[in-house]
């Protein structure tokens, strides 16, 4: 058995596995660092407890949960790099929730003090917009994949970090600051904190812009009711905790739902004193850019 600490922020887990293929995956894995915001991994070499536990070992797929103690099993060596990644995620979202708070999938941006939360599909321009602003815009990125939603205060929701390691287009690769910072080649992620674009100052939630595809051509943007706004953000947290969407594991490893309905419930109440203003936006990315630099003078 090896031992390591996975941290995230203020959140923190130890690992138990007799899996080399888990180890490979918290060692080196550069999607696991894209998808978890603040990711760092340690070796643990004495006893001391660390965190919650959290057993990755080779067996028939079972999961148990008593207390601190989580216990996954699964045949791990034929597990994709992937869906071992989504595991750990979901294992640290229950850490998260302890103290209030909630990974989204999503991009967020900040200026002049708003912040603004990018949401959408694979494709619909959360990594293009977001690094397009803050490297030629004058907006500071807390991440393209992965954004941590703080309610510690128990009053406010506030964007407090994302994911450092960065996707890229083709037509950023020119762009001064990155080529300065990778002189001798392009990696597969960018480190946002390596180009100067990284924030991990909290600021409240602004604005939620959900990204929608243009399949009409109608270019176009619209403010949302606070209602409806916040019934869709509600679904897309709910979803999140519910593992909804990488629950279909492989080799019948299993990814449980983590509402209860207790921590919905609060962030749904929370959600209603907050004034947050919800936006849909789609279009072709030029009017996209406008649309979000406005959304901040607003």
């Amino acid at each position: 058995m090896e031992k390591r600490q996975i941290v995230s922020g203020k959140e923190s887990l130890e690992v138990v596995t007799d899996s080399k293929k888990v180890l490979e995956v918290i060692d080196e894995s550069l999607y696991l660092r894209h998808i978890i915001p603040e990711l760092e991994s340690r070796f643990i070499n004495d006893s001391s407890k660390i965190g919650s536990t959290v057993e990755l070992l080779n067996g028939d797929p079972e999961y148990t949960c008593v207390s601190d103690l989580v216990r996954v099993k699964a045949a791990y060596e034929h597990v994709s790099e992937g869906q071992i990644c989504y595991l750990i995620y979901h294992l640290l979202q229950r850490e998260f929730l302890k103290h209030e708070s909630y990974v989204v999938h999503g991009a967020a941006i900040a200026k002049n003090n708003k912040s603004i939360l990018l949401i959408g599909a694979s494709k619909a321009g959360k990594t293009s917009l977001s690094l397009e602003l803050s490297l030629n815009r004058g907006f500071t990125l807390y991440g393209d994949d992965a954004i941590k939603l703080s309610l510690a205060d128990k009053v406010n929701l506030s964007v407090v970090s994302g994911n450092r390691f960065v996707g890229y287009r083709k037509h950023h690769t020119r762009h001064n600051k990155i080529s300065e910072a990778y002189p001798d080649g392009l990696p597969v992620y960018l480190d946002a904190v390596r180009l100067g674009i990284y924030s991990k100052t909290p600021s409240a939630l602004n604005h939620v812009v959900f990204l929608e595809q243009d399949l009409f051509g109608t270019n176009r943007s619209s403010y949302l009711g606070a209602e409806v706004g916040r019934i869709l953000f509600y679904e897309m947290i709910s979803r999140e905790m519910r593992a909804a969407g990488y629950c279909i594991m492989e080799n019948a490893l299993p990814l449980p739902s983590l509402d209860n309905g207790k921590e919905s419930k609060f962030f749904l109440e929370v959600l209603k004193r907050q004034d947050v203003r919800f936006t849909t936006l789609t279009g072709n990315y030029r009017d996209m850019l406008k649309r979000l630099e406005e959304i901040t003078n607003d």
